[in-house]
């Protein structure tokens, strides 16, 4: 049945190139002749043509603009209308990729992840540099759980087109590869990504705690807890690092150490859910090994 319907498909494109000869005028006036088509009949069509064009680009460019104003005003819904309109208008218009990913942001919007993620490729088939879709596909990629795919557009960005590219685009692509790296634990590709992060933004916090994470991974907690410490003593308010240090020191059976962080992260954050749990859990711990 499929192989019927391609070859359908084909006899139809060959039917309109044969039908592509010479045409003709039929005057339906009283004493009209039958004549073919001289060159003042295809510029009359040629003025049409152009006309209904440009009557489609001024509804395409109303549509984007109601649709940008709608979506601004917290009105994803009518927005997606209009941007679906706008595609019908013009299918084939050279910014289109941009509609395609205001589609997708808008489907994020809705939690439809798959379908946001269907919209920026259609952008990306139109414009392959266009490094919002591409930055927000790698985004999507990574919370579904597809690191390889992930990985793939980072790649793109950072080996294709990294000119294009703000600092700020840079710093979250190479954050998005490095996490993908570590999940599919090709460490020292993350850490390659983590020095070239530091290198763009040497005090970026994130590229800081990414350099400790890959550096435990990689079997090196003794290193890893000393960056981390180092850390704790510039953000010293952060109860997650002393989160992420407690862990480590269990790891190493320094329960004491363990346990003091444990302490400094509920008191800087005591609504924090289950550091009590794990207070007490390394309080029986330890009574255990006594």
């Amino acid at each position: 049945m499929k192989h019927t319907l391609h070859t359908l498909l084909i006899i139809a494109a060959c039917t309109f190139s044969i039908g592509a000869g010479a045409q003709t005028i039929i005057d339906l006036q009283n004493g009209g002749k039958v004549r073919s088509k001289n060159i003042n009949d295809y510029k009359k069509e040629d003025v049409n043509i152009q006309l209904r064009r440009a009557k489609d680009s001024v509804a395409y460019n109303r549509c984007l603009v109601v649709a940008l104003n709608e979506a601004h005003a917290g009105r994803p819904d009518t927005a997606e209308i209009y941007l679906k309109e706008a595609l019908k208008l013009r299918p084939d218009a050279e910014s289109n990729h941009v509609v395609y990913d205001l589609l997708g942001r808008i489907r994020i919007y809705h939690g439809d992840s798959l379908k946001a993620i269907d919209h920026f490729s259609h952008a990306l088939r139109i414009n392959a540099a266009y490094s919002p879709s591409r930055i927000m596909r790698a985004t999507l990629y990574q919370e579904i759980g597809n690191h390889a795919k992930c990985i793939e557009d980072c790649r793109y960005l950072l080996e294709y087109h990294p000119e294009k590219l703000t600092t700020e685009e840079k710093t979250n692509v190479l954050s998005l590869s490095i996490f993908s790296h570590i999940q599919l634990k090709m460490y020292d590709t993350a850490m390659q990504h983590v020095r070239e992060l530091l290198k763009l933004s040497p005090q970026n916090k994130e590229a800081l705690v990414l350099e400790v994470l890959v550096t435990e991974r990689m079997g090196r907690r003794q290193a890893a807890i000393e960056k981390i410490s180092t850390l704790i003593h510039q953000y010293p308010d952060d109860a997650y690092l002393y989160l992420d240090r407690a862990k480590m020191y269990e790891c190493e059976n320094l329960l004491d150490l363990a346990l003091l962080d444990l302490q400094a992260a509920q008191k800087l954050n005591p609504q924090q859910y289950g550091i009590e749990s794990e207070i007490k859990r390394l309080n029986q711990l330890r009574e255990k090994r006594k």
